[in-house]
């Protein structure tokens, strides 16, 4: 993701772990991931932020 290219590559940091599991597959980290992108649309991005590092 772009994100990851843009945290290794321009800011030296640790990329995000999206959860730790593939998120293209229907189970509980795909789940928690669209109620965190859910909640970021309505102002919130703690939920998101928590997720890219879980």
């Amino acid at each position: 993701m772009i994100a990851d290219l843009l945290l290794e590559k321009k800011l030296g940091a640790i990329r995000f772990t999206w959860g730790g599991r593939e998120l293209t597959e229907v189970n509980q980290c795909r789940q928690n991931y669209i109620q965190a992108l859910q909640k970021a649309d309505q102002g919130d991005i703690a939920p998101l932020m928590k997720f890219v590092r879980s």
